[in-house]
């Protein structure tokens, strides 16, 4: 096997990440073996390193690790600090064993908590952002001259992810029989990259895109549709795309394909409120196109903070039109996610009490608050660029003050929201819940407070068994 990738997804419910198993399509098309070995951080260093035995040997070039969403179970445990441990010690452990018996082989850590691990001494290279046409590359180079040019850090390999050679418009991706898919599995599905807005917290890459780059033929889309539920009964998506209705040309394009469908599709996305607010229209295609779940990143509705980060859109006619949308032209039948940051400028918490008392008359939005924080990164925010400009005095990516409110405050803030509201499933955790065996239909009702994830997570631990020993047999 010339490349291997682990990965794995935080959290007691069943998901996969799409982008390891994009990057060994594309490697595999280009004429490379690549595997992705998926839930690793639900695993023993005995484990991996039984699978690693198997797959890598002295002709292996490089094993990868995905780290977006990696992370030891127990260790998220509020809305602020995140993990001491970003790797858990069982793949870090036979990530060193791996390396030690095979000296040439290269460590290539990627995603979101890579800029984390840029000191970590089991890794030979980091692959910021889009990595197939890096990852491609760094394996025609492995071995030859070429590979003494690349750009070091620390001793390190550092290579920016950016695709010329990849394409999204023509991708005509799938997942294998060797991907130890479920029957029924919701399954994570590519539409496009990148963002046509530019709201200032945000360091996603390709961000003020067109409103036509970066998207898939829809005919791929489809395709691959039909694929899944010829192989594994498929018909539930997480459709992954920073603004699912960035275009109502986009949904339509889509609609024509998936309406021709043998079968109805189920999925969640990420939605722009005021788009739909602005086409309509957009609300009746997404109903019928099969939206179950939508993520609605609103942040703020206060007009300065809204106006000064990028989202624009007047915030009255927002707090107007999202019952109608809910209640009204999808009948409370698609579950709605609201998120929030607390601390962007001219937020105080006079401010954020009015959002509360507004969302404690419309529950069913199940919302969610979060703290800005100024993470860093090999991609920056504007407000990370420059946060002086914005009226941040930044000690620490968790701890800053402004004119309106402190890091302290917008903490106190978050944990008083959490007493509030009592949400339901929605979006991503709804699609993994399916995963599991729940109906669509049952998580309108059921509350994430009476979840018994103790259980769920049982389950889970039971279905990686399952799949790491179809991985080892085949």
């Amino acid at each position: 096997m010339d490349c291997v990738i682990l990965s794995g997804f935080e959290g007691p419910v069943w998901n996969r990440a799409i982008g390891p198993y994009s990057l060994c399509h594309y490697l595999r098309k280009n004429g490379f073996s690549a595997r992705v070995i998926d839930f690793t951080n639900h695993m023993t260093s005995s484990s991996i390193d039984k699978i690693l035995d198997k797959l890598v040997n002295s002709k292996t070039k490089i094993v990868g690790l995905s780290t977006t969403f990696l992370a030891e179970q127990n260790e998220l445990v509020d809305y602020m600090h995140k993990s001491d441990k970003l790797i858990p010690d069982s793949i870090v452990e036979s990530l060193r064993r791996i390396k030690k018996k095979f000296p040439t082989l290269k460590i290539i850590i990627g995603g979101a908590k890579s800029v984390y691990l840029k000191d970590a001494d089991y890794v030979d290279g980091i692959v910021h952002g889009f990595a197939e046409d890096a990852v491609l590359k760094l394996l025609k180079d492995i071995g030859t001259p070429n590979l003494h040019f690349y750009k070091k850090e620390n001793g390190k390999i550092v290579i920016p992810g950016e695709n010329t050679t990849w394409k999204i418009d023509s991708f005509d991706f799938r997942f294998t029989d060797e991907d130890g898919i479920l029957p029924g599995e919701t399954l994570p599905i590519e539409v496009s990259r990148g963002c046509i807005f530019r709201c200032k917290f945000c360091a996603y890459p390709l961000l003020g895109k067109k409103k036509f780059d970066y998207l898939r033929d829809p005919k791929y889309i489809k395709d691959e549709m039909v694929y899944n539920y010829e192989k594994w009964g498929t018909t539930n998506y997480t459709l992954t795309d920073d603004t699912f209705n960035d275009s109502t040309y986009k949904l339509e394009a889509i609609l024509r394909e998936v309406s021709t469908l043998p079968f109805k599709i189920n999925f969640v996305t990420y939605l722009r409120l005021d788009l739909i607010k602005a086409h309509p229209e957009q609300a009746q295609i997404l109903k019928e196109l099969g939206l179950i779940s939508a993520f609605f990143g609103l942040e703020t509705l206060n007009q300065k903070s809204a106006t000064i980060v990028g989202k624009g859109a007047n915030v009255h006619l927002i707090k107007e039109f999202l019952p109608e949308l809910y209640y009204n032209l999808w009948g409370g039948k698609i579950s709605v996610f609201s998120s929030f940051i607390i601390g962007l400028p001219h937020e105080t918490e006079s401010s954020i009490q009015e959002t509360f008392s507004y969302l404690k008359e419309y529950r069913d939005f199940n919302p969610s608050f979060w703290p800005l924080s100024f993470r860093g990164g090999y991609y920056l925010s504007e407000f990370e660029k420059d946060p002086g400009k914005y009226g941040y005095v930044i000690r620490s990516e968790t701890d800053w003050n402004s004119p309106w409110m402190s890091s302290d405050d917008a903490l106190r803030l978050v944990a008083e929201s959490n007493t509030i509201f009592s949400n339901k499933p929605t979006t991503w955790l709804t699609a993994s819940l399916m995963s599991q065996g729940f109906d669509k239909k049952d998580l309108l009702d059921v509350k994430i407070a009476d979840l018994n994830f103790k259980l769920l997570y049982r389950q889970k631990l039971n279905m990686v068994k399952k799949y790491k020993n179809f991985i080892l047999e085949n």
